[in-house]
Formats: C-alpha cells, structure tokens, sequence
C-alpha cells in the first residue's frame, strides 16, 4: 500500500525509482500493477513472496 500512486512517483522521481511487489493473489491485479509499472517508466521491479514469508514463519 503506498499513499501516492505509481504514476505520481514517477513524476516526482523523474524515471529514477524502483517498484516493489508483494505478488496479491488475484492475477488481475499483479497485471493491473505491472502494466502501470510499464507505463511510468519503472526500470526495476523488486518482487516479493509473502508465500515464502508464511512458510519461515511457521517452521520457527
């Protein structure tokens, strides 16, 4: 959750940022996200798996 859009970020950072995903379980939204990502110019994606997070978690 951020409080300023992909969008807007990349208007305020001039290009120069990177976007971090936490994968959601809806597939649309992953596309919705990436295409927007796309669009704005993001160079680096940074993705995440909260998947994985659950499973060390729970083996702790």
């Amino acid at each position: 959750m951020s409080t300023a859009s992909i969008e807007t970020i990349a208007e305020i950072t001039e290009g120069k940022m990177w976007f971090q995903l936490y994968h959601p379980v809806d597939d649309a939204i992953t596309d919705d996200l990436l295409a927007r990502c796309k669009a704005a110019g993001v160079k680096t994606l940074v993705l995440l798996s909260t998947f994985l997070h659950l499973l060390i978690v729970r083996k702790k």
